[in-house]
């Protein structure tokens, strides 16, 4: 399998050092990805709430949001964690992600025009299952996934369903007891924080190699 994450392309190779060095060093974490709104259009925003707090139902992402890929024996999960804010509430976001797919029924609106053909080079993938909470002011929102919407969590450049060529997100997800008629949206747009590249990988494992000969070498020069 090639996992093809958000802003990088990585051999199956490079994905299995991945991973090994994560689950040693990073407790299963494969990549993280610094959250913010979506850029350009009318109404801005990372979270909008629909007809609930129509006062002001667009709520801006908050700096320390973010979103993490992760592996858990031998699945692939994701969460979404932080805030956003309007002017008048917070909504504090603690969200899971399940059910990872490398294609998946795909949402455009003013996104990329994206086809499930051409996923080798124009990468997309998709969380299935979202669950967790929203909770803005003193309300904890119990959120899932929109399955009536017939989407899920879509991620890669242009997926956002606003900005076409932004690396980013998008999600309908259903609050409550709220109706597909009714849903939120999550339009998001990601920064990738460092993760070890193909060459970084193998530069380390040239070290581990030439670490155990070196000490191969001095082993056997004080037998002798």
């Amino acid at each position: 399998m090639r996992l093809r994450l958000i802003g990088v392309q990585l051999s199956a190779w490079a994905v299995s050092a991945v991973i090994l060095l994560a689950s040693n060093a990073q407790a299963g974490i494969i990549a993280q990805y610094d959250v913010f709104d979506y850029n350009g259009g009318s109404a801005k925003h990372g979270l909008w709430t629909n007809t609930r707090y129509r006062n002001d139902n667009t709520f801006s992402i908050n700096k320390g949001t973010v979103f993490t890929i992760f592996e858990n024996n031998g699945r692939i999960g994701g969460s979404l964690i932080g805030s956003a804010s309007n002017n008048y509430k917070t909504a504090a976001i603690n969200l899971r992600l399940g059910g990872f797919e490398e294609t998946y029924n795909y949402k455009r609106e003013q996104g990329y025009n994206w086809d499930p053909s051409e996923d080798a080079t124009r990468d997309f993938d998709f969380f299935k299952y979202i669950a967790g909470t929203i909770k803005i002011g003193n309300i904890t929102h119990r959120i899932r996934n929109c399955s009536a919407c017939g989407y899920a969590f879509q991620f890669g450049v242009g997926a956002n369903a606003k900005n076409k060529g932004e690396l980013g997100a998008s999600a309908w997800i259903l609050a409550g007891n709220t109706s597909k008629r009714h849903h939120w949206d999550l339009n998001l747009s990601f920064k990738p924080r460092a993760v070890p590249e193909p060459a970084t990988l193998a530069l380390l494992g040239i070290g581990v190699i030439g670490l155990g000969i070196s000490r191969r070498k001095a082993a056997a020069n004080l037998a002798g």
